[in-house]
């Protein structure tokens, strides 16, 4: 059996449209629509308490470090809200109803969707939180007002290192939560 000339070049020009036409939708709707999305990031208001407010309202003020996401739950229909374990290595204020080592801590917002004043916590990374009860949970006191972060090394003492700062250019000392009542 003798396949013509012509045979041949129609099917190789028929491969090599296939083969472009398919490059041309592996570029257009390639990975990039496959791999996850990237944070988006949102305005909103938070309250904006000073120190000392958050220091005569919060009912448990610790440092630790968030050990994972337990779950996301939706607060409404778009409201996303991260459940985190966080692992309490000093407590400075206690409402006496809880002396537990790990806590749960609602944060708004979750991996997709952030507030811009109000980053989600990063795992492993140290934290100073000033909380309110909320079930069995905690919530933090006045969104990121309650949350400063360390900025140095974890892996350095904190006598070394012992500023925390908060996403709303607020900062405290350990030394300045050393005098709190109930701890």
């Amino acid at each position: 059996m003798k396949i013509s000339t012509w045979k041949v070049l129609g099917m190789t020009i028929i491969l090599t449209g296939i083969t472009a036409f398919g490059y041309v939708l592996h570029t257009s709707y390639g990975e990039e629509d496959i791999a996850p999305k990237e944070s988006i990031s949102v305005e909103a208001t938070f309250p904006d308490l000073s120190t000392e407010e958050l220091k005569n309202n919060s009912e448990l003020v610790v440092k630790g470090i968030p050990q994972k996401i337990d779950q996301v739950i939706m607060d409404g229909e778009d409201n996303p809200i991260t459940v985190f374990s966080f692992e309490v290595s000093s407590t400075y204020k206690n409402d006496n109803s809880n002396n537990s080592k790990i806590i749960h801590v609602y944060q708004d917002g979750d991996a997709t969707l952030q507030y811009a004043e109000h980053p989600l916590m990063e795992l492993n990374k140290e934290y100073v939180l000033f909380l309110e009860k909320y079930n069995d949970s905690y919530l933090m006191l006045g969104g990121p007002s309650g949350k400063f972060e360390n900025s140095g090394n974890p892996s350095i003492m904190s006598e070394q290192d012992p500023t925390y700062s908060a996403t709303t250019d607020k900062s405290i000392t350990l030394e300045e939560l050393e005098g709190l009542q109930g701890g």
